[in-house]
């Protein structure tokens, strides 16, 4: 997803530029996953600029409880995460998870569960009432394995802010920052996920502007900022953008 934008580097220097930086980013990337099993980090305090968030179904309704998601819908979702599972960034993400002291089995955690239809997300970082968390799939809501790959990378992003920092979950500052983290990191906002989308995104910072505009959404539309404003949400965005679009860990670099 990340590297899926193969363009002549005669087309433009700066596209050249951005696509040097890419295989830096993505031999840093390797790097980063053939020594994470040897690296150990614990829990750490929140810094003042970062903000983390649950994502936009981040808490469990009791119509998530109540679905029964069809046969079919079901098979599918989870065929799309056995397939997701296999992507290397998802596998990094979940090796990461246990370097920094919150380990899982991918099965137990990542969950297909059917949505209800006012629900505007099509997947979730969800802290149940036990204070456990996992990450629930919309199974009536994903089309692709594609979608639901960039799901389960955002999903993640939001799973390892929780573990790594001590968060204030009821501030949306730092809910902004952990949807600027995942939006940026995930594929998101990759070119062409965006020309997929009919967003028409410009050549120029159209990543930054992308990271924005998704995480204003998600913040806005999560069941815990009910009553809050587009403005407002950006708002919150703006306040911490600058600091969190610069935190790329655990990749070292936007993969």
């Amino acid at each position: 997803e990340g590297f899926s934008l193969f363009l002549s580097l005669s087309f433009s220097p700066s596209l050249s530029v951005c696509r040097l930086s890419a295989c830096v980013c993505h031999i840093y990337f390797l790097l980063q996953s053939a020594s994470s099993s040897q690296r150990g980090e614990g829990r750490q305090m929140l810094p003042s600029s970062f903000a983390a968030a649950a994502s936009s179904s981040s808490s469990s309704s009791s119509a998530e409880k109540k679905a029964t998601p069809t046969s079919e819908t079901l098979d599918r979702c989870r065929r799309y995460k056995e397939a997701a599972f296999k992507d290397k960034r998802v596998s990094f993400l979940m090796k990461m998870l246990a370097v920094y002291g919150c380990p899982v089995q991918q099965h137990d955690f990542v969950h297909c569960i059917e949505f209800p239809k006012e629900l505007k997300a099509n997947g979730g970082f969800r802290i149940k009432d036990d204070d456990t968390v996992d990450i629930v799939l919309g199974s009536n809501v994903i089309k692709s394995e594609k979608e639901t790959t960039r799901i389960l990378r955002h999903e993640l992003i939001h799973a390892l802010d929780h573990c790594k920092y001590d968060v204030d979950w009821s501030d949306p500052k730092q809910k902004a920052c952990s949807e600027i983290r995942a939006a940026s990191l995930s594929g998101d906002c990759d070119y062409i996920t965006e020309l997929a989308r009919g967003a028409n995104p410009s050549m120029s910072n159209h990543h930054k502007k992308c990271v924005r505009r998704r995480a204003a959404f998600s913040l806005r539309h999560s069941p815990t900022s009910a009553n809050m404003t587009q403005l407002k949400a950006e708002e919150h965005v703006d306040a911490v953008f600058e600091d969190c679009y610069k935190d790329t860990s655990p990749f070292g670099c936007i993969p």
